[in-house]
């Protein structure tokens, strides 16, 4: 299999895992900080166990590695909350329309890192994401609940952007699951400070949705993320993943039996076709990654 193609399938099969990632926000009567720090807890746990059974080694290549981990890894922990916050003190549809905007975000940001002039059809593309998530949830901007999940979401776009850019450009040499492993750890030192309820106060319920999220939601599909980022371009990774909305929608109406209506459909054509044009591109001028050091 291609490298391009290998990074297809691992992005697809992350957005298949995320796309439930917003019902935690309203499930979990818990803190943004708190779940943020329990989920990366238990998704460095996860990944600490089934490294070995994969034959995974988790050895950073140095001390400037670990530096990098932990950087990338409060910013990882950031995005989360930001995130979580976002859905928390607004609606889900608005915390996940404000984080969608990442693509527009990581198009610059990695022109900027690769000294390159951004390509016309990626702002084209950027546009068409941007109209169809609108479309999609529509941002009713009346009250401050409203402006501040906006707000908070597109705080977590942007951190999500530096974040997917660098790891791209800095960590490649490293296995996709010690990628994760460090960020999720290290980032849960970085929370552990602001740590407000305690794990004796979480109920039985809410610790088997807690380890749920961090195993299933957190640990195997951004590892699957992190593969993508090894054989994708950030941008190309960034736009395949606004699928999340329609697939969440699909899902919905597979076993829910809701099924969408026009204005979802609408929007969906306009993400679908920006995530099918760059489908077909991602194997085209792919840059050469410089050597691990």
């Amino acid at each position: 299999m291609l490298d391009h193609h290998k990074g297809l399938a691992a992005v697809y099969a992350s957005i298949l895992l995320m796309a439930t990632n917003g019902i935690f926000a309203k499930g979990l009567d818990l803190p943004a900080l708190d779940i943020t720090l329990y989920r990366s807890w238990v998704a460095a746990l996860a990944l600490l166990i089934l490294a070995p059974l994969l034959r995974v080694s988790l050895r950073l290549h140095g001390l400037r590695d670990f530096w990098i981990m932990w950087g990338l890894g409060t910013l990882l922990v950031v995005h989360w909350a930001t995130f979580f916050l976002a859905m928390q003190v607004s609606t889900v549809a608005i915390g996940m329309t404000a984080l969608f905007t990442f693509p527009l975000f990581t198009v610059f940001i990695e022109g900027l890192v690769n000294r390159r002039p951004i390509a016309l059809q990626d702002i084209v593309l950027s546009f068409c994401v941007l109209v169809g998530i609108y479309i999609i949830s529509p941002l009713h901007l009346g009250t401050s609940d409203a402006l501040a999940g906006v707000g908070w979401g597109v705080l977590s776009a942007i951190i999500f952007s530096i974040r997917n850019v660098a790891q791209r450009h800095l960590l490649s040499h490293q296995a996709p699951i010690s990628i994760i492993f460090y960020q999720a750890g290290l980032g849960t030192l970085v929370l552990l400070p602001f740590l407000s309820v305690s794990p004796g106060e979480i109920s039985l319920e809410e610790t088997g949705w807690i380890v749920l999220l961090g195993i299933l939601f957190t640990a195997i599909p951004h590892s699957l993320l992190a593969l993508a980022l090894r054989h994708l371009k950030a941008k190309t990774v960034a736009f395949l993943s606004c699928t999340q909305p329609v697939l969440g929608a699909a899902m919905a109406a597979a076993l829910l039996n809701e099924w969408p209506s026009w204005n979802v459909m609408l929007g969906a054509a306009f993400i679908l076709g920006a995530a099918a044009y760059e489908t077909m591109h991602a194997g085209k001028a792919m840059p050469k990654e410089a050597p691990a050091e």
